[in-house]
């Protein structure tokens, strides 16, 4: 009885152990699936986001090249389309475009292979003549209607910089990137691609099951009904911009993760997908999952065992994860989410952030090979480890790109270690003679209030602002210069729904005759207020728009409602006198713009002498082609003005120009009066301009001082407050009326 309770016992004991053992088995088993289906969805993730900043660099670097491109030889590829082409050819064979070409103003297009086409219709060449670089997603090419291409457009400027001539446009072939996603991910088991949002594949990875096949939404969709969810996941968070990652029945259960790519000027949004089968989890899973088993077979004595063999395999399965994750496969030393990751253990040390990137580092390539690139950056990412301090971190984010955390307390001391840095990178030069090594870096104090992830974009955007410089090549974060880029590109987008709701209002300021003093003109003058009330000021939005060439759409905008007001009040009965409207530097590089003033003329009507142009000395420097649309002006019947003389440098040989009938002196010249040297110079430029029959306004005449003066120098016309200040449209037709 006692040996049967006993085997009883045992077997009771042996049954509750072999529970126990199962329970800690399938504890332990599901432990170790969450732990490493956690580090693979992590790994999916940084692979997708490095993937995605390749493909960013990659397209930048593109942009970077048609930019400075477009800088150094935009006048001689507009000027002649022999010399452009061969200007343009060994980019071409450098770079394995497609095509190059230039895009002139109307849309005409000569391109290295000869092609004809007119890209005017094309919204990428309307946006870059507006001043912007963009980006197409995959499209099919027009001259080859079986081969997806994306394209780069730049504007290309004229020698001041701030009209634009035509478009500098590069094509490439959409499998130019096929590279990227053809590399093994797991053991190639896994694999990228690039979409875009609605889920169209731009480039698949060769291994994928999906190649070949159109759109991945749709081919998950038809797999299986059990995918119905992951696909709605996706479609809205891919509408947001926003990353995630799903679990889909696609050729066998398998996890995807996926990023928004983050590049500016595209046309549509692109998302980097990466998959990898479940195989892969169950896989690393079989050995740990074996050990555990022979754990419940042999009792408690193997528990100690199969315990060590799982923290074992664990900790090597997380290295290994953790290696593809946080090590730079160039360099061999820390990525940027490393980098990351470092910085949040440093968050009570103070110091600054520094964004690095190298100038011009494709000249390295291009000349010395990719392989002696590879070995350049691997140099400086040597050398930037050996300058750093305890608690100080580098890291390579992609291309010549470096970020650093230095660990300084003042401005003064952080750039003697960016010299140092300066004084590094010339060293490597000369030891492995390349072509001369320089950066530019983006400082950021942080004071850890940040996201490390903020505190390297505001490095990042301090850089680019760096690229700008020409006397240093540093430059320290500043939020106002950001702020101020977002507000020019709010006033740029707001143009064009301004212009068509008539949102820019016409001012007027009189002027009127020094002896009779009753008004024998008026200047137009243009306001911007807004459907909502709000008013921007002229000194925000007429700088902005002479440099991105906007400005000439506003002149014709001025000189239009300026005639159709005119005649208004002449068809009224209102005695009407000349207004002068002015006419930018950029609206004289459009060839035709002598005939659509006239047309506009001739559209209201009215007679040209109650219209006057006012034109700025500078505008015609060194422009034959300008000075003679401006004689074609004069020869029309134009009356024209010459505007701001003595505003700056001005030459006294414009005056002698015979297209001019009127002098428009600036009120920096009169602001001189009561100054005896300002006065003599005053009394010699009115006596020279009246002499060669010139007629006579002084702007900002604002006391009645200066008033008696220039009486008495025989001025022909006074405008400024003295008189009057500009009136909106209501009140100038009161003071006409009256």
């Amino acid at each position: 009885m006692r040996k049967k309770r006993y085997v009883l016992g045992m077997v009771l004991v042996l049954i509750i152990t072999m529970l126990v053992l199962t329970g800690v088995v399938i504890r332990f088993s599901k432990s170790i699936r969450n732990d490493l289906q956690t580090e693979l969805v992590e790994t999916l993730r940084n692979v997708a986001e490095q993937n995605a900043y390749t493909i960013e660099r990659e397209i930048e670097a593109m942009q970077d090249l048609l930019i400075g491109t477009s800088l150094e030889l935009g006048e001689y590829l507009i000027a002649d389309e022999e010399t452009g082409r061969e200007l343009l050819m060994p980019l071409v064979e450098v770079h394995q475009f497609k095509r190059m070409g230039v895009a002139y103003a109307d849309g005409t297009v000569y391109s290295t292979d000869n092609e004809q086409m007119n890209l005017a219709s094309h919204d990428n060449f309307r946006r870059s003549m507006k001043g912007e670089v963009v980006v197409t997603s995959a499209i099919t090419d027009i001259v080859d209607n079986d081969d997806k291409i994306n394209v780069i457009t730049t504007p290309i400027y004229s020698e001041n910089q701030e009209d634009v001539q035509g478009v500098l446009f590069a094509v490439y072939s959409t499998e130019y990137v096929q590279n990227i996603f053809d590399s093994d991910l797991f053991d190639g088991q896994g694999y990228s691609a690039l979409i875009n949002s609605n889920g169209d594949y731009i480039v698949n990875a060769k291994q994928s099951p999906g190649y070949g096949k159109k759109n991945v939404l749709t081919a998950l969709t038809q797999a299986s009904e059990a995918n119905q969810d992951a696909v709605k996941l996706m479609r809205k968070n891919m509408r947001l911009g926003l990353s995630g990652s799903t679990y889909v029945d696609y050729a066998g259960a398998r996890y995807i993760y996926f990023t928004p790519v983050a590049f500016q000027n595209s046309t549509e949004s692109w998302y980097v997908i990466t998959v990898v089968p479940e195989l892969v989890l169950a896989s690393r899973l079989d050995s740990v999952m074996h050990h555990a088993d022979m754990l419940a077979m042999i009792l408690l004595a193997v528990t100690v065992v199969a315990g060590s063999l799982y923290i074992i395999v664990y900790r090597n399965s997380k290295k290994q994860l953790k290696r593809l994750a946080y090590v730079d496969a160039l360099t061999q030393r820390d990525n940027v989410e490393a980098f990351k990751v470092k910085m949040h253990r440093l968050r009570d040390c103070p110091g600054y952030v520094v964004y690095m990137d190298i100038k011009d580092f494709k000249i390295v390539n291009n000349t010395c090979g990719v392989t002696k690139g590879d070995q350049v950056i691997c140099e400086i990412s040597e050398k930037l480890s050996q300058l750093l301090n305890e608690k100080e971190l580098v890291a390579r984010v992609n291309g010549a790109d470096f970020v650093l955390f230095l660990k300084e307390t003042n401005d003064a001391s952080l750039l003697l270690r960016v010299e140092d840095i300066e004084n590094g990178m010339k060293t490597i030069s000369e030891e492995l003679n390349v072509p001369r090594i320089a950066a530019y870096f983006g400082i950021y104090p942080t004071s850890h209030q940040e996201t490390v992830e903020e505190a390297i974009g505001h490095a990042k955007r301090a850089n680019q602002f760096a690229k700008q410089r020409s006397d240093k090549l540093y430059r320290f974060y500043n939020a106002k210069d950001y702020e101020d880029l977002q507000k020019n590109k709010q006033i740029e987008d707001a143009f064009e729904t301004g212009i068509q709701n008539h949102e820019f209002e016409i001012w007027y300021q009189p002027k009127y005759g020094a002896n009779a003093q009753s008004m024998d003109g008026a200047e137009a003058l243009v306001r911007w207020r807004k459907a909502d009330g709000t008013v921007v000021s002229p000194g925000d939005f007429i700088p902005l728009f002479e440099k991105n060439g906007m400005i000439s759409i506003l002149d014709e905008y001025v000189f239009e409602e300026v005639c159709k007001q005119q005649k208004r009040w002449q068809d009224e009965g209102m005695k009407i006198v000349p207004v002068s409207v002015n006419i930018s530097r950029a609206s004289l590089y459009y060839l035709d713009i002598v005939e659509r003033y006239m047309n506009i003329l001739n559209k209201y009507q009215l007679d040209i002498r109650y219209i006057q142009l006012e034109i700025t000395e500078s505008a015609m420097e060194d422009n034959e082609q300008i000075q003679s649309l401006i004689q074609c002006f004069r020869v029309a019947g134009f009356k024209l003005l010459l505007d701001d003389f003595g505003n700056g440098y001005s030459s006294l040989a414009t005056l002698n120009m015979a297209q001019f009938d009127e002098l428009k002196l600036d009120k920096g010249l009169i602001d001189h009066i009561g100054d005896d040297r300002g006065e003599k110079l005053l009394y010699f430029i009115i006596a020279l301009a009246r002499s060669l029959g010139l007629y006579i306004t002084a702007e900002g005449v604002e006391t009645k001082e200066q008033f008696r003066f220039l009486q008495k120098m025989k001025c022909n016309t006074i405008q400024g407050y003295y008189f009057s200040k500009p009136l909106p449209e209501v009140n100038y037709g009161d003071l006409l009326a009256s």
